[in-house]
C-alpha cells in the first residue's frame, strides 16, 4: 500500500544575509516556486515565463540593512509576519530566483544567503 504525504507548510520568516555591505544597499524579492524554473543570467533582465509563474508560490520583497555602518562586512533583513501556503511538487524541493528592483551592483564574489523559516503541514 503506497502512501502519500503532503509536502507542504507556510513560510512564516526570511533572513537574508549579503557578504558585502555596500553605500546603496540591495532592495530586491525572493521569487519561490514549488519546482524548477528557468534561472535568469547574471547581469540579464529579470524574466519569468508564463509557465514558471503558474509555479510562482511566493514574491517577498525585502531591503537589505547595514550591520555595520558601511564597513564593507555584510547587510541583512528580517522578514517577519509572512503567511504563504505552499504544496510541493515532484522532488518536494522550494526552488527561487532574485530580483533586483534597485540600481544595485553587486560586489565581486558577493553572496547572498536566504533562510527560511516555515511550519511543516501534513
Amino acid at each position: 500500500v503506497s502512501q502519500s504525504r503532503y509536502k507542504g507548510g507556510i513560510i512564516t520568516d526570511m533572513v537574508v544575509v549579503s557578504s558585502n555591505d555596500p553605500a546603496t544597499l540591495l532592495q530586491g524579492e525572493l521569487w519561490i516556486f514549488n519546482q524548477a524554473t528557468t534561472a535568469v543570467n547574471d547581469n540579464a533582465a529579470f524574466a519569468c515565463s508564463d509557465s514558471d509563474a503558474l509555479n510562482c508560490i511566493a514574491i517577498i520583497p525585502f531591503t537589505l540593512q547595514s550591520t555595520a555602518g558601511g564597513s564593507g562586512t555584510t547587510s541583512i533583513a528580517h522578514v517577519t509576519g509572512l503567511n504563504h501556503e505552499f504544496t510541493c511538487s515532484g522532488s518536494a524541493n522550494l526552488r527561487f530566483l532574485v530580483k533586483v528592483k534597485n540600481a544595485y551592483t553587486p560586489a565581486n564574489a558577493e553572496v547572498l544567503t536566504f533562510h527560511i523559516k516555515g511550519l511543516q503541514l501534513n
